[in-house]
């Protein structure tokens, strides 16, 4: 939907201009990913969702919260990406002034 959304939106369609709910609701729903089969395509959705966002709007705390949530759920606890990813986010979160 997102997908369609900006592509529809880049065509001309100035209503259809994905905005910060419909990107945070993506992450949501990576966020719940149940089965860990799915939890590498659910990732690499989350993180594709998150960079294309700042081409339509910016992010807000329930991005930051819900991505962060994403990458709780998606990457194994102990791997060091994990602690990356954490950390690149939280200084973003903080440069945007958006730690609440």
């Amino acid at each position: 939907m997102l997908h369609r959304m900006a592509e529809s939106y880049n065509q001309g369609n100035k209503r259809a201009k994905p905005n910060v709910q419909t990107f945070n609701s993506c992450l949501n729903a990576c966020a719940y990913t149940t089965f860990r089969d799915e939890f590498i395509e659910a990732f690499v959705i989350a993180v594709s969702t998150f960079l294309l966002l700042e081409q339509y709007t910016k992010p807000d705390h329930v991005t930051y919260a819900t991505f962060l949530k994403a990458i709780s759920k998606l990457i194994p606890r102990g791997e060091e990406r994990r602690r990356q990813v954490v950390e690149i986010v939280f200084r973003r979160c903080c440069r945007d002034g958006l730690v609440s």
